[in-house]
């Protein structure tokens, strides 16, 4: 079942997209890997009673460097002062292949908190109310298909420092 959202919740699917990639900067193995662009190629709701959110991104990657493939990808957004949950993400596994411009189909699914309603989420995301979320992520990635690859963690990144300013 399809179902119409607005492109301010779809924000939020690809800044946590985006800064996945973007946190992999640092590590050696990908220091010249530049995310070019980000748009939605589709949203899907699988049903109303599931309450999760799929979309599928379209990631544009230039990579000078060697092969990198990411998997078991997740993480959690919550309110950084009293810890709470707000929403799960996941990601699907993607590989970037090396010495090329591309773009990449990623797909992100999206849950949020029983207690959080998505009109509460579009209303956070309309009025920039991210200041105090932050969110964690974890991730393996590796140089080669068949490698198991590293974990990776990276705990109470700011939210608010990713979405554009109002």
């Amino acid at each position: 079942m399809r179902a119409r959202f607005s492109p301010v919740l779809i924000l939020l699917a690809a800044l946590i997209t985006l800064s996945l990639v973007s946190s992999c900067v640092g590590l050696n193995t990908v220091k010249n890997l530049k995310v070019e662009s980000c748009r939605l190629a589709g949203v899907q709701m699988p049903s109303f009673s599931s309450r999760t959110l799929n979309a599928t991104l379209l990631l544009g990657v230039d990579n000078p460097g060697s092969y990198l493939r990411l998997n078991d990808i997740s993480g959690v957004i919550y309110a950084r002062e009293t810890s709470e949950h707000l929403m799960s993400f996941t990601l699907g596994d993607f590989a970037i292949d090396k010495k090329a411009r591309k773009e990449y189909p990623v797909q992100i699914a999206l849950t949020p908190s029983p207690e959080m309603s998505f009109m509460k989420i579009i209303s956070l995301l309309k009025n920039h109310s991210f200041g105090d979320c932050v969110f964690d992520i974890q991730f393996r990635m590796s140089g080669s298909p068949t490698a198991k690859g590293a974990k990776y963690s990276f705990k109470n990144q700011a939210l608010d420092k990713l979405l554009p300013a109002k």
